[in-house]
């Protein structure tokens, strides 16, 4: 799942992911899915 508006909080997302697989040892599929829960929660945070 892309999303082309806001670049900086893209890569942000990205980096999160990173952290996340490395940890937890994801599959895609679940970093895939939780990527989406935590640009969820950064959007409403950061109130976008």
């Amino acid at each position: 799942m892309t999303f082309e508006n806001n670049n900086s909080v893209v890569n942000a997302e990205i980096i999160i992911i990173a952290v996340y697989a490395r940890f937890e040892f994801l599959t895609y599929n679940e970093a895939e899915n939780k990527k989406i829960v935590v640009a969820i929660g950064l959007r409403k945070r950061m109130k976008y």
